[in-house]
C-alpha cells in the first residue's frame, strides 16, 4: 500500500503523507500515519531518494485529520514479540531525520501526538496551522508507557526547560498558538497555505544543503548539537511497556471492566488447552457435530471443523479466509500447453500466497482491490540462444559506428568550404599573373575629392599605441583604442586622464583608490599610502602588453593558437637559425603554384618533415588552424598569409626605420620601386646577403642586382629577418 508520495520541486524533496480510507488488516485506520513498519520503510526510501537526488532541503506534509497519531498500538498488540525492533526501527528513524544533511520541516497539518510528537520534534522547523484543532501531546502518563531514553533526550533537546514537566509528566495538550509562544513551531500559517509555506520556508533553507561539502558540514554539526540524543536513540531499546500496557488497541486508556473480561478470557482458554490438550481438540468439545455451523453470529454455514482451525488463522493474520468467494480457481481453467500466449487475461491461484504470506518485494494491497482481479502478465518465452542475441547485439553496434563514422565524414564535408559550384563551373577567377592588362587606364580622383590626399604613414608607424603583438594571447593584449593611441602621441597626451598602470591596462581602475578609510588596509594612513603608490608609479609603461602564450590562471591548460605558434617559432630557430624565417619561405615556395598558393597537405609536410615538428604540434589544432588561412580555393592557402601568421609582428618603431630605409634607397625616378642590388652593396654581413640572394632564386649577386623590389616586398623581408636578428645593422 503506498502511504506516501514524494516528489521534488525546486531542489526541494516534497513528501506528502497520504490519507487514503480504509484499515489496515490489523484494525489501525490508514488516515492516522502511526508508526508501523509499512510507513517507517517508506519514509526511509523517501529519505534514501532526496539523498541520492542531491536535493537542498526537505519539507514532509501530512493530508487529513493527522500528521502522526503515534506508534502504532494494534499492530504492536498482535505483535507483541516484535514491539522492541520496532520500537528500536522508529527511534532509528527519528535519528536520521534529526542529524540529516539538508535543512528539514515538518508541515504539521493535524494531530502530532506520542511518538507522533518525538518524530516532528526530529526536524529542523515546524509548521502548524493556526485554524487547526490539531494538538501535540504525549500521553504515556495515562497509557502506562515509559519513554525511552532517547526519545526522552530527543524531547528535551527540543522542547524549551518550561514544557518538559506538563509535555512528559502531566500529558497536558498545546495548540499551535501555545506553541508558537514557547518556539515549538516557526509559524502558524492559515492551514489552506499550509503547503506553499512549507515550499517557501524550504526554499529560502536551501543554501544550507546546496552541495556535498555543505551537507556533511551541516550532519557533523546536527550529531554534536544532539549528540545525547544520537547517542541513545535506536541503542540499547528497553521495553517501554508494551506487554503489560494499560492501552487498549486503538491507544487508548483500558477501562477496569475490559481489563477483568480480558484477564478472564485468557484464564478460560488456558484452563481448555490444559484439559483438551491442543487448541483444535478443545474447541471440538464444544461443537454439536462435524461441521461449525455457526463460525461467526449470522454467517450461516461453516468449513470442516478439521479446517476451522485453521480458517481462524488465516483470517487472523490475512483479514481473510479460504471460505471467501471467487478466491479459489480451479487450476482446471490453467492452460495445459505453455508454449502458446493466452488470448485474454486469464485468473491465477494464490492459495499458495494467501497460506505461507506474499512474496518479498510485493506491496500489501487489501483484499477489496484484489478479489477478482485478472493476470495481466504472459508466460516469457525464449525465441533465441544466447549466442544469437550476443551476435544480434554485436551486429547493432557495429552498424551504429559505421553510420556515426559516415555521419562525421558528412559534417565534416558539409563544414568544408566549396568553389565548385555551378557558378565556379561557368566561370573561373582569372589568373591575375596572366590577365592582360588595360591598354588605355585613367585615374579617378573620387576618393580624393572626399577624404584628400593619401596621409602619410610614418607618424602612424611612430605612435606605440597602435602596437598590437599578434603572436601572444589575446588575454594579454591590450586592444587598439583612441585612448591608447592620443597617450602615445605627445601632441594629444594631454588630452587623455588614465589612473595609474597597476592593473592589466592603461585605463582599467584601481580599487585602492575608491576604498574608504575603513575598508582601506592601512586605515586612516590612506592618504599617504596612495601618494608613494602613485609616485612610485609614474616612470611606469601604460601602454605596455603583458603578452604570453598562455590564458592566465585556471584557463593556462586550455589549448590557443598563440601557443602553437610558439611552438613552431622554436622549432624554426632550432633547426634553421636566425634565418629561419627566410628558409621556411623559401621551402614553402618551392610547392607553391604561380600565384603563390601552397595546399594544407604540404604545409604539414614542411613542417613535419623538413622542419621536424611532431609530438610539440597536435594534428588537430594545426588543421583548423590552417583551414582558417584559406580563402579562395577550397584546401589550397597563400604562403605570404601562412608567413604572416606564424611570425611575430614587427614592431611600430622598425617598421618606421624599414619604411625610411626604403625612401633613401629609391631614386628621382623610382616609380615606388628600388634596386636589390643597391641594398645588397650596403650589407656587411655576408651570410644574411647569400641567404638574401638564395631566397630570390639565384646564386650570385649579379643575377639579382637588378630587380625591383616594392616596399610591401622589402618589408616583408626584414620581417622575416627580425624574429631572431638585430636588423638595426641592415639598414645603416
Amino acid at each position: 500500500m503506498e502511504l506516501i508520495k514524494t516528489e521534488v520541486v525546486d531542489d526541494v524533496a516534497v513528501v506528502r503523507l497520504l490519507s487514503p480510507d480504509g484499515q489496515f488488516p490489523w484494525g489501525t485506520r490508514v488516515f492516522e500515519h502511526r508508526i508501523n513498519p509499512l510507513l517507517i520503510r517508506q519514509v526511509n526510501m523517501a529519505l534514501d531518494l532526496a539523498e541520492t537526488q542531491g536535493v537542498n532541503a526537505l519539507t514532509v506534509i501530512g493530508d487529513g485529520r493527522f500528521f502522526c497519531n503515534g506508534m502504532d498500538l494494534q499492530y504492536i498488540s498482535a505483535n507483541v514479540a516484535e514491539s522492541t525492533k520496532i520500537q528500536a526501527d522508529a527511534e532509528m528513524l527519528m535519528s536520521r531525520i534529526l542529524t540529516l544533511g539538508i535543512p528539514t520541516i515538518a508541515a504539521v497539518n493535524g494531530h502530532i501526538t506520542a511518538g507522533g510528537a518525538m518524530l516532528g520534534l526530529a526536524f529542523d522547523k515546524r509548521l502548524m496551522p493556526a485554524d487547526s484543532p490539531g494538538l501535540f501531546f504525549v500521553p504515556g502518563i495515562d497509557i502506562g508507557l515509559v519513554y525511552s531514553a532517547g526519545m526522552t533526550e530527543l524531547m528535551k533537546a527540543k522542547l524549551p526547560t518550561t514544557m518538559w514537566n506538563d509535555t512528559l509528566c502531566m500529558g497536558k495538550r498545546y495548540q499551535s498558538k501555545e506553541l508558537k509562544e514557547n518556539g515549538v513551531v516557526e509559524d502558524t500559517p492559515p492551514a489552506s497555505e499550509l503547503y506553499s509555506a512549507s515550499i517557501q520556508l524550504a526554499k529560502s533553507l536551501r543554501s544550507k544543503g546546496k552541495d556535498p561539502k555543505t551537507r556533511e558540514t551541516m550532519r557533523g554539526i546536527k550529531n554534536n548539537l544532539y549528540k545525547d540524543a544520537v547517542a541513545l536513540l535506536g541503542q540499547k531499546v528497553q521495553d517501554m511497556g508494551f506487554a503489560d500496557g494499560t492501552f487498549d488497541a486503538t491507544g487508548r486508556p483500558k477501562k477496569a471492566e475490559e481489563k477483568e473480561n480480558t484477564e478472564a478470557e485468557e484464564m478460560f482458554w488456558t484452563a481448555v488447552t490444559s484439559h483438551a490438550g491442543s487448541p483444535t481438540a478443545a474447541m471440538a468439545q464444544f461443537s454439536d457435530d462435524a461441521y461449525n455451523t455457526k463460525l461467526q453470529p449470522g454467517t450461516g454455514a461453516g468449513t470442516l471443523i478439521g479446517n476451522w482451525f485453521e480458517e481462524r488463522v488465516l483470517r487472523d493474520s490475512s483479514g481473510e479466509g479460504r471460505s471467501v468467494p471467487q478466491r479459489h480457481v480451479p487450476r482446471s481453467g490453467l492452460l495445459k500447453d505453455w508454449t502458446k500466449v493466452p488470448t485474454v487475461p486469464r485468473k491465477g491461484d494464490d492459495t499458495f500466497d494467501r497460506v505461507y504470506g506474499p512474496k518479498s518485494g510485493l506491496q500489501w494491497e487489501p483484499a477489496s482491490h484484489t478479489i477478482g482481479k485478472v493476470d495481466d502478465s504472459t508466460p516469457s518465452i525464449m525465441r533465441e540462444g544466447p549466442l544469437a542475441t550476443a551476435l544480434k547485439s554485436a551486429h547493432h553496434e557495429g552498424a551504429e559506428t559505421d553510420v556515426q563514422q559516415e555521419e562525421g565524414i558528412i559534417e565534416e564535408v558539409n563544414h568544408a568550404r566549396y568553389f565548385e559550384t555551378t557558378t565556379g563551373v561557368g566561370h573561373q577567377k582569372p589568373d591575375y599573373t596572366v590577365a592582360e592588362k588595360a591598354t588605355h587606364t585613367s585615374k579617378s580622383y573620387a576618393q580624393e575629392i572626399r577624404c584628400g590626399p593619401e596621409p602619410d604613414l610614418m607618424p602612424a608607424l611612430g605612435n606605440e599605441g597602435l602596437e598590437v603583438p599578434f603572436h601572444a594571447h589575446y588575454s594579454g593584449v591590450e586592444q587598439v583604442t583612441n585612448q591608447r593611441m592620443f597617450l602615445a602621441d605627445p601632441e594629444f597626451r594631454n588630452n587623455v586622464t588614465a589612473s595609474a598602470a597597476t592593473g592589466v591596462g592603461a585605463f582599467h581602475r584601481n580599487a585602492e583608490f575608491t576604498k574608504g578609510c575603513d575598508k582601506f588596509i592601512l586605515g586612516v594612513h590612506k592618504d599617504e599610502a596612495l601618494n608613494a603608490m602613485y609616485a612610485g608609479l609614474k616612470d611606469t609603461q601604460p601602454l605596455r602588453h603583458l603578452g604570453g602564450e598562455y590564458a592566465p590562471n585556471h584557463f593556462a591548460e586550455i589549448p590557443s593558437l598563440a601557443a602553437l605558434k610558439a611552438a613552431i617559432h622554436q622549432k624554426v630557430h632550432e633547426v634553421w637559425g636566425s634565418m629561419g624565417y627566410v628558409s621556411l619561405r623559401q621551402r614553402l615556395f618551392d610547392f607553391c603554384d604561380h600565384e603563390g598558393f601552397v595546399t594544407k597537405s604540404d604545409v604539414v609536410a614542411v613542417l613535419r618533415e623538413q622542419l621536424g615538428v611532431a609530438e610539440e604540434v597536435q594534428s588537430k589544432p594545426l588543421d583548423i588552424w590552417l583551414t582558417q588561412l584559406v580563402t579562395m580555393k577550397k584546401d589550397e592557402l597563400k604562403a605570404s598569409s601562412f608567413m604572416s601568421s606564424l611570425r611575430p609582428a614587427l614592431p611600430q618603431k622598425d617598421k618606421r626605420r624599414v619604411a625610411t630605409a626604403f625612401k633613401l634607397l629609391q631614386g628621382p625616378n623610382s616609380n615606388g620601386v628600388i634596386r636589390l642590388g643597391d641594398w645588397l652593396q650596403r650589407l656587411d654581413d655576408s651570410e644574411v646577403k647569400q641567404t638574401v640572394i638564395l631566397a630570390f632564386g639565384a646564386e650570385e649577386e649579379e643575377a639579382v642586382a637588378n630587380t625591383a623590389v616594392t616596399e610591401r616586398v622589402f618589408l616583408e623581408l626584414f620581417s622575416d629577418l627580425a624574429p631572431f636578428l638585430d636588423i638595426g645593422s641592415l639598414l645603416q
